[in-house]
């Protein structure tokens, strides 16, 4: 089977069990820096959520392929983070929720499918209504906390999956609003981890034989720092 596929390549590496119980957290160290955010504040550059977009509408169009196969009441759900694409829903048979992740991995720019896809029939819309009021809340809860902007947050049947690249602070703090939200009854993490932005340093010096100097540099840093602070007020 393609070495794409979640819970058979990054759940093997990591010693769990395969699909359907693949609950665990999928960590993928080691990535490239972020790059530049985009002008929506996500952590990862424009060209990468372009290539997202893209991904999404072929997997999409595999969908409605597949038509004549899937049954009425299926409900698949397709997201796509960096490249790492989470396939949740129901499906009448397992050899289509296999068809499904096979063709996923094959499209250019995948670098990882996590299928999450059950054989069954679809959620109930208050299922549907409850995960959908799950996101929001938490969602909500990362507000002055962490940026939610930096994450993807997908539930399902009351199970959060989070996918982001970040650092391992904010994964940490994310995974932990999340477990604290009501209704939520198990966290999936799905993150890329990046290195976390280095700390600047305050590099000027007073020089000791010059107390009127050191004196005046201490007065300009103060206004400065008085002058950042009122423009962050604005």
């Amino acid at each position: 089977m393609n070495k794409k596929l979640a819970c058979i390549s990054i759940v093997s590496l990591l010693s769990i069990l395969s699909l359907p119980g693949c609950f665990a957290p999928i960590l993928i160290a080691g990535a490239a820096g972020a790059g530049a955010a985009s002008v929506s504040g996500s952590s990862i550059p424009v060209s990468t959520q372009i290539n997202d977009t893209s991904i999404k509408t072929k997997i999409i169009a595999i969908l409605n392929n597949m038509n004549s196969q899937l049954e009425y009441q299926s409900n698949v759900e397709v997201t796509v983070f960096n490249g790492i694409v989470l396939l949740l829903g129901q499906v009448p048979s397992q050899e289509i929720r296999n068809s499904i992740a096979t063709q996923t991995s094959e499209i250019q720019g995948v670098k990882l499918v996590y299928n999450q896809l059950t054989v069954g029939q679809s959620v109930s819309l208050g299922t549907y209504s409850n995960d959908a009021w799950i996101t929001t809340k938490v969602k909500a809860n990362m507000v002055g906390q962490i940026d939610p902007l930096h994450f993807k947050v997908v539930t399902q049947q009351g199970v959060v999956y989070l996918l982001g690249q970040v650092t391992k602070q904010e994964g940490d703090l994310a995974a932990n609003i999340t477990r604290q939200t009501a209704g939520v009854k198990r966290v999936v993490q799905v993150f890329s981890y990046i290195a976390a932005p280095a700390q600047p340093v305050n590099q000027a010096v007073q020089n000791p034989g010059n107390s009127s100097q050191g004196q005046q540099m201490t007065s300009a840093s103060s206004s400065s720092n008085s002058e950042a602070g009122s423009d962050a007020s604005d």
